[in-house]
């Protein structure tokens, strides 16, 4: 089958304000095949937003090709330019996207909805005010460790935060500026040990070298979780000597930040807008359903497989 000519756009949000020069504009700039441009810009009242509107053309048999080839080019200049920039930077993948294919036999887009959510909070009850009696006075655990853990649990990237979890490890075993290995075993078991400390091929190892991993790229399944649930479980048994602390929280470590809802759906046009326009569609969306009157809607065609 022959490829079809996709042009995809995201709007990443980003704290740098898109200054380059490139002809008689001053908020853009092309490169390799991307356009870069300041999503809201004007000469009265400058940078009004914090969002760049990224797009790029690309051509690929399939929409999905065409997506996960964008996402990933992408993601290499991004994190060149957070590095150049000095600072932050939305990931591509958690950024509004669409998807339009060029002389598509009707006026129909693939959307990609994203949109920041508040964390869900937890309560804390008369069960964990017990455990936080017991630990305020418990002098076996450095102010080290806490320190580590609340720097984990406001980290999202998960390279990072696996990094911040294992040096929070070292820190509550270490005694006398040594490293109780016994007790690491004891606290993570052999097994899971041996994949986070093993000499030279251990994940720490690997990540202080250099190494980057995904949750998705990652040798195991959810390290973090599991570490998380192992620490958990060696403070209510040895440091708390009760099962105040809960095993079964859903996706633990929740912070305010950095928390997304996203879906993927196809948007037609009814009246003949452009259908190109990531603004206008995110500006007729309220919640997940598009405003009473909107010039679009989702469409759930048979079309879709053939897009």
């Amino acid at each position: 089958m022959s490829n079809n000519n996709y042009f995809i756009k995201c709007k990443l949000k980003t704290l740098l304000s898109n200054a380059v020069k490139d002809g008689d504009t001053k908020t853009s700039f092309e490169l390799n095949g991307f356009k870069f441009r300041h999503s809201d810009f004007n000469y009265r009242d400058g940078w009004v937003d914090d969002y760049w509107i990224i797009e790029k053309q690309i051509k690929e048999e399939k929409y999905q090709d065409a997506l996960i080839s964008f996402y990933k080019d992408l993601d290499a200049i991004v994190d060149r330019i957070e590095f150049i920039g000095q600072a932050y930077c939305g990931y591509p993948f958690l950024s509004p996207t669409l998807v339009y294919r060029q002389n598509y036999v009707d006026d129909l887009t693939f959307f990609r909805y994203v949109r920041e959510h508040k964390g869900n909070g937890l309560m804390f009850t008369s069960t964990q005010y017990n455990a936080l009696d017991k630990l305020i006075g418990e002098s076996s655990v450095p102010k080290s460790f806490y320190s580590y853990w609340a720097a984990a649990t406001k980290t999202k990237d998960y390279s990072a935060k696996l990094m911040v979890m294992l040096a929070a490890i070292e820190s509550l075993v270490r005694a006398e500026g040594k490293n109780n290995f016994i007790l690491r075993k004891k606290i993570l078991g052999e097994e899971l040990d041996t994949i986070l400390f093993a000499q030279g091929t251990g994940l720490r190892h690997r990540l202080s070298h250099g190494e980057h991993l995904s949750n998705e790229s990652a040798d195991h399944d959810n390290l973090t979780d599991q570490i998380h649930k192992k620490v958990l479980i060696y403070f209510n048994t040895e440091i708390i000597s009760e099962d105040l602390l809960s095993l079964n929280v859903v996706s633990p470590q929740r912070t305010e930040y950095g928390n997304f809802l996203a879906g993927n759906t196809f948007v037609r046009s009814i009246d003949g807008s452009s259908i190109d326009n990531i603004d206008s569609i995110l500006d007729s969306i309220d919640g997940d359903l598009f405003k009473e009157g909107s010039q679009f809607e989702f469409d759930y065609s048979e079309k879709r497989k053939t897009y």
